[in-house]
């Protein structure tokens, strides 16, 4: 299992993650996945392993869209910011996953280069782009439409931070004036681009 995890990083470490399979174990390829194991048992590997617990999934999927990979992502959200003390400037963006796999949370971005994928929000160190903790977009809730979802997806993001005098930068989608405020209460200070309205 640790050289599947292994050649799982590479891939993303080299570029190769959205590669198919085949072409990663090509003789052109990068030599560490054929000296690592076999194709056929990465695969096998890759179509079987699960994070999720079957006996419980239908009662958590009826609250949660993304309880197959919930524990698994509050997992990794708890490691990044446990193994790493960011620097006082901080940034928050959002990122297309390229996937087109089935879910009821993909969604459809025309203007990004990968156009179907996971949305997810993340809040960066602004000096070296450390991931500190990313928002899973699992789309609305029940039927009704979220209003200031902007504003909410930053408070959570930052809100570890509060006290901390640090620097959040945003882009025009997160900035809006009661965020300002709420931040300088927090003790933390903004830099964002405002629409004229």
């Amino acid at each position: 299992m640790y050289s599947f995890f292994g050649v799982l990083i590479s891939a993303g470490a080299n570029n190769s993650n959205t590669d198919h399979v085949n072409k990663m174990w090509k003789k052109n390829a990068y030599p560490l996945y054929r000296a690592t194991m076999g194709r056929i048992r990465f695969q096998s590997l890759l179509r079987f392993i699960r994070f999720d617990d079957y006996t419980t999934r239908p009662a958590r999927v009826a609250n949660d869209k993304a309880a197959l990979i919930s524990d698994t992502w509050k997992m990794l959200n708890a490691n990044l910011a446990a193994l790493y003390r960011p620097t006082e400037h901080l940034t928050i963006d959002e990122q297309l996953y390229p996937f087109r796999g089935r879910t009821k949370f993909t969604q459809y971005m025309p203007s990004k280069p990968a156009k179907y994928g996971l949305q997810v929000f993340w809040l960066c160190d602004a000096s070296n782009a450390y991931p500190l903790k990313g928002i899973l977009y699992t789309g609305k809730q029940g039927n009704t439409r979220e209003v200031n979802q902007a504003e909410r997806v930053v408070k959570d993001l930052v809100s570890d931070y509060k006290g901390s005098c640090r620097n959040i930068t945003t882009d025009r989608f997160f900035t809006t004036l009661p965020l300002v405020e709420t931040l300088l209460s927090w003790k933390l200070t903004i830099v964002g681009t405002l629409k004229k309205k």
